[in-house]
């Protein structure tokens, strides 16, 4: 019975963010800037532009999804009335704009540079939520592997 219990505490230790019914540790801050440093060098290495609204609203959804560990995400319910709320938006439809413009800026930049990323992981420009779902799962491997090799 505890067997259980004591998976998912550990598997929850590799998610990211703060159990707001408690007050916040100094592990919780330690992995907040974990995830930020593991999620903004993915979106670097993607090429999202640091200074776009939709840089930050894809950080701010990427949060959303590894926190909640989802699988099956609808972005128009699930994610972007929570970001229009933090910011005090009063439409999501700005956000789910900013964030496409941003991966279909990042798309084409490598397009004229020749740079693959997003070409070689996608085949062609992502969807918001292909785009979104590729960047939590590798920050959330990339920081269970870093906990792993910490605690090891």
């Amino acid at each position: 019975m505890n067997k259980g219990t004591d998976n998912t505490d550990n598997r929850k230790k590799c998610l990211f963010g703060f159990d707001m019914s408690e007050p916040a540790t100094a592990e919780d801050y330690a992995r907040y800037f974990e995830f930020m440093d593991t999620a903004s060098g993915v979106l670097r290495d993607l090429g999202i532009r640091i200074g776009s609204n939709g840089y930050t609203y894809i950080l701010d959804s990427v949060k959303i999804i590894v926190d909640r560990d989802m699988r099956d995400i609808r972005l128009s319910t699930d994610i972007y009335p929570l970001i229009a709320r933090r910011h005090r938006i009063r439409s999501y439809d700005s956000i789910e704009h900013s964030i496409r413009h941003s991966i279909g800026r990042a798309y084409s930049d490598q397009m004229y540079m020749g740079e693959k990323n997003l070409i070689r992981l996608f085949g062609r420009r992502p969807t918001n939520k292909q785009f979104l779902m590729y960047v939590a799962d590798t920050v959330s491997r990339s920081m269970c592997k870093s906990m792993i090799r910490t605690a090891g």
